[in-house]
């Protein structure tokens, strides 16, 4: 089973992971930055670009997405009404028009699921310090040099691993149904 991970915005993170013999492995992870001086067409059309490679390169069969929109903060919705959010979310609709372009699946996580995902019950508030470390201990315990990352790309291995949790669960939940309709 592979997924993808996206963690959105015009410096956007990108991950794969990959589920084999019971192990999790990051296959790739990358920040996909774009220039500041670029219209936004031309920085949207260049993560839509890394993307359609990315899914082009390793086949995944679903992608998970950070959604900042579902998380609350004192009542409100975080973002809401905020020009730079709206960036973020062309950057999310980018991504998950390619996904579905290539016949991926699609699933929307909170930063929550994200972080419970790479580091288990009660880690919903983790600080973007701990993720980082967390993704470079898993290429770490594997022998591997962990690569040079940003924030937003041990974010999109966070996400692609919960992407994988999330549907390989409703994978067996849907198997089980089936069954007890047999």
């Amino acid at each position: 089973m592979i997924a993808l991970g996206f963690d959105p915005g015009l410096d956007a993170g990108i991950a794969v992971v990959q589920r084999r013999d019971g192990s999790l492995f990051v296959r790739h992870c990358e920040t996909v930055r774009t220039d500041a001086g670029d219209d936004i067409e031309t920085r949207l059309a260049h993560i839509w670009q890394r993307l359609q490679s990315v899914v082009r390169e390793y086949h995944p069969q679903v992608m998970g997405y950070e959604d900042q929109q579902g998380a609350q903060v004192g009542g409100w919705r975080q973002g809401q009404y905020n020009g730079h959010n709206s960036l973020v979310n062309l950057t999310v609709g980018i991504a998950v028009g390619c996904a579905l372009a290539y016949g991926l699946e699609v699933l929307r996580l909170t930063p929550a699921q994200a972080k419970i995902a790479l580091l288990g019950k009660g880690s919903r508030s983790a600080k973007k310090n701990r993720i980082k470390d967390a993704v470079e201990r898993l290429y770490q315990l594997r022998g591997e040099k962990a690569p040079r990352m940003s924030h937003h790309a041990a974010d999109a291995v966070a996400i692609a691993m919960g992407a994988e949790r999330l549907w390989s669960t409703q994978k067996l939940v849907a198997e089980a149904m089936r069954g007890r309709k047999a």
